[in-house]
């Protein structure tokens, strides 16, 4: 396997540690680590780019930290069925004198203390979840982590908007506004939406053009200048599904969460200024580049690295993480790219035959049938 110290690209790292004193030993030791941290944060900026933007943006068709940012990340409308599920009935089990409707604040410290509890009774290397087991060596079963990513990219997420929150998320929801009012004291829908350079709000139904939910608001905030930004921001009406609109959140979310991304790399040196082979080597700039196939995707790097024997080279559920298989057909389809790939779930222990050798790998280019 190759890194950093491996390939030694600029000559600098002796490999025989034997013969190098404690101050070179430690400085040899830092200097490795902090190249592997810089590439692999640069990794993960450009999924969040290559994946995460293009997610949002459904383009597989064609510097400050701020309270009010936080805002934007409460998706809890946009949890699949499975997820909203494990809430409830986990809620259940911790309160089960209670209506999933009925439940509050108090009910759900106490589940957040049960959990607690449970985790600090182990140590941080013994935790599990989602009825995962450790191995001797302390890692969990390739097999069961492949399985458990595959059915969480078969599940669809649900949409945004008013009336999406799952009814377990009530207490969290209202604990959210709560802190959004009175300890961050966030600004109102219409501020923001004047902060990140969008017209405000004139109307409830500017807002939401859905009589039954502007009707709502209105009798609560009376004004549209009055509308706070937590149900401002989940209650906005969501965009259609169209090319430059894949997540689909309401106009305001989708505009404030790619500014966000976007200066959070833009405004750091080491993704922007020292993003070049003299910081990170030829060796590390060359792993950031996106999977064959996938669009420009970065994650499916991470899948196939990681869990090798769980895809083949042209699986879709590798490639296309974001995407759940109908959906990642139907725009390949559109593509004229659909033979190209597979979109079948790939079963989780396929065979992986390691090629070691320049023999080998000429070999294997040479007669690739």
């Amino acid at each position: 396997k190759c890194s950093a110290s491996s390939v030694n690209e600029c000559g600098k790292y002796v490999r025989d540690t034997s013969k190098l004193d404690e101050a070179t030993k430690k400085w040899q030791d830092k200097d490795i680590f902090q190249l592997s941290r810089n590439i692999n944060v640069a990794f993960i900026a450009q999924c969040v780019l290559r994946d995460y933007v293009t997610g949002i943006l459904n383009t597989l068709r064609a510097n400050n930290d701020d309270w009010h940012l936080l805002v934007l990340y409460q998706w809890h409308s946009v949890l699949s069925a499975a997820d909203a599920q494990w809430m409830e009935d986990s809620l259940k089990t911790s309160s089960p004198e209670k209506t999933i409707e009925d439940v509050g604040l108090k009910e759900l410290r106490t589940l957040a203390e049960e959990h607690t509890e449970a985790l600090n009774r182990k140590e941080p290397r013994h935790w599990t979840f989602g009825g995962l087991q450790r191995g001797p060596d302390g890692h969990f079963d390739d097999f069961q982590l492949a399985e458990l990513i595959k059915d969480g990219i078969e599940e669809p997420a649900h949409a945004f908007g008013a009336y999406s929150i799952p009814a377990a998320f009530k207490a969290i929801d209202k604990m959210g506004q709560l802190r959004a009012r009175n300890v961050f004291q966030v600004c109102t829908m219409n501020e923001f939406r004047k902060y990140i350079d969008l017209k405000p709000f004139e109307t409830f139904l500017d807002w939401n053009s859905n009589p039954e939910v502007a009707k709502a608001a209105e009798e609560l905030y009376v004004h549209v200048d009055n509308l706070e930004l937590y149900p401002g921001l989940l209650a906005e009406e969501s965009n259609s599904s169209a090319l430059g609109s894949g997540l689909c959140p309401g106009h305001t979310i989708g505009r404030g969460i790619l500014a966000d991304a976007v200066s959070l790399i833009r405004s750091d040196r080491f993704l922007t200024h020292d993003l070049n082979v003299y910081t990170l080597t030829s060796w590390g700039m060359s792993q950031l580049k996106p999977q064959p196939g996938a669009y420009g995707g970065m994650l499916s790097t991470v899948l196939f690295r990681a869990l090798p024997g769980a895809w083949p080279f042209n699986s879709t559920y590798g490639l296309f993480p974001f995407y759940t298989p109908p959906a990642i057909r139907e725009i390949m389809h559109a593509n004229k790219k659909e033979e190209l790939y597979n979109f079948e779930r790939p079963a989780s222990d396929m065979a992986v035959r390691g090629i070691k050798s320049f023999e080998a790998c000429k070999n294997m280019f040479l007669n690739r049938e």
